[in-house]
């Protein structure tokens, strides 16, 4: 795939994400916790990478592998930073 291609395919998705229809996750709720949307402090991916930990209450799970498969940069890392040195 060129890069003018992949460049439209990029642009197309920043416009009109909004009309995409959303990845079916199943979500996971803590009864015992008031149930809550608010990120205590961060959000914490599990291990298997199938699920993250909003807050006390609440977890999204079925996260499909293919989801990490996108990079923002030819140097990112999986964890998303970068691995220049600046």
């Amino acid at each position: 795939m060129g890069p003018s291609r992949i460049g439209k395919e990029l642009a197309n998705l920043h416009v009109n994400y909004e009309k995409l229809e959303p990845c079916p996750l199943e979500w996971l709720e803590k009864r015992s916790v008031p149930l809550s949307y608010r990120v205590d402090d961060k959000m914490r991916l599990s291990k298997d990478k199938r699920s993250l930990k909003v807050n006390e209450s609440l977890m999204p799970a079925g996260i499909p592998p293919e989801t990490f498969e996108f990079r923002l940069a030819s140097g990112a890392r999986s964890n998303g930073r970068s691995t220049s040195s600046k």
